[in-house]
């Protein structure tokens, strides 16, 4: 039998760690609900970012990442979290 840890990236839980988790994982829950009815693996990157943008639209807390880049508005948070979940292999990106 296979060690999930050998198959997981290394960081694969580090946004479930972060001082963002809720906001991670509320996130994966709005990104996964986005793929569900699609026919392929795939949804345009906008789509999600426009998903996310709406849930940040709803709250006013700045967020400031470890490069102590500070984050205000809603897309860039949207962008940062899209950022995060690809670099611990939550997502991959396509170019199509």
């Amino acid at each position: 039998m296979k060690n999930i840890f050998s198959i997981l990236p290394e960081d694969f839980f580090r946004p479930l760690c972060s001082k963002y988790k809720k906001e991670y994982s509320d996130c994966i829950q709005l990104i996964f609900n986005t793929f569900k009815p699609e026919l392929s693996y795939g949804v345009d990157r906008e789509i999600v970012v426009s998903v996310l943008e709406d849930y940040f639209d709803s709250t006013t807390q700045v967020m400031v990442l470890e490069d102590n880049e500070v984050l205000k508005d809603a897309r860039s948070k949207a962008n940062a979290i899209i950022r995060g979940l690809k670099e611990a292999g939550w997502l991959e990106y396509e170019q199509g």
